[in-house]
């Protein structure tokens, strides 16, 4: 087995397990992103892809997140994310393997509970179809971000004037709070009904590849996802359209390479996962 294989099985067990929970909990949640794009082009992951996405409509997200604080996740996993970790460093809750592998992300280092497998849980929010609108409010939240993530050493040193305004502005302004403004800022239209899109304000991709509406999530319908039935948005096809234009044909060879960064550890040396 490669170690991509290796560590893409990880990733599948910790899902699993997560889609026991929100079965038996009735949770609604959609796989994401590039998990999406793998059930549809290749009825799995990626094959170079190692993780997995998640999202969850906000009043989702925030049962599962209080589900699980209170009765815990099957052994051998656990939940990071702004609720449960001080140092949480990303708007994606992650759900973690607790039990030692050989791969390790060394780019989390000591912020998260734990730093080998994980999977990424997004909160869908709802937002106003006002495209500039939306635009801005990212904006707002992604400056939030990278001020958080320099406060807490995820982001690498940088030349870059704007990299260090951002880390001199962390100097005056808790992490928690930090946390809490990114919060309120992605729940800004949480309460305003006539709001009928959605957002995935975690994304790296901008608003206008992002911002659909609710219809397009709608209802999950099952999909095969490496041999299981696993959930997607109603009309994935129009979402992976928008995000990834012609979704189906595959990137120069050059780029189908990990993107995550993790290191496969053995008899004490670490090399980087390719």
């Amino acid at each position: 087995m490669s170690e991509i294989r290796e560590l893409q099985e990880y990733a599948l067990e910790i899902l699993l397990a997560v889609d026991q929970f929100c079965n038996e909990n009735q949770i609604t949640y959609y796989l994401g992103e590039g998990s999406l794009l793998g059930a549809i082009r290749h009825h799995g992951f990626i094959p170079w892809d190692d993780d997995i996405d998640l999202l969850m409509p906000r009043t989702e997200y925030e049962r599962f997140i209080a589900l699980v604080q209170k009765q815990g996740l099957p052994d051998g996993y656990d939940l990071d994310c702004f609720e449960t970790n001080p140092n949480h460093w990303t708007i994606a809750a992650k759900v973690q393997m607790v039990r030692q592998t050989r791969f390790v992300s060394y780019k989390v280092g000591k912020l998260g509970l734990h730093n080998g497998p994980s999977i990424d849980i997004f909160p869908l929010d709802q937002v106003p179809g006002d495209l500039a609108y939306v635009s801005r409010l990212d904006w707002k939240i992604a400056r939030l971000r990278r001020i958080l993530w320099n406060k807490l050493g995820y982001s690498k040193p940088q030349r870059r004037l704007k990299w260090h305004i951002a880390k001199g502005l962390g100097y005056f302004v808790s992490t928690r709070r930090l946390q809490k403004q990114i919060t309120n800022l992605m729940k800004t239209h949480a309460e305003d009904e006539s709001c009928d899109y959605l957002m995935n304000f975690g994304s790296l991709y901008p608003a206008e590849r992002q911002l659909v509406q609710a219809e397009v999530y709608g209802e999950p319908r099952l999909v095969e996802f490496e041999g299981r039935l696993l959930p997607v948005p109603a009309q994935a096809e129009v979402l992976l359209s928008r995000i990834y234009s012609d979704y189906m044909q595959l990137p120069p060879e050059e780029q189908r390479v990990p993107k995550h960064n993790f290191s496969v550890v053995e008899d004490g040396a670490a090399k980087i996962l390719k």
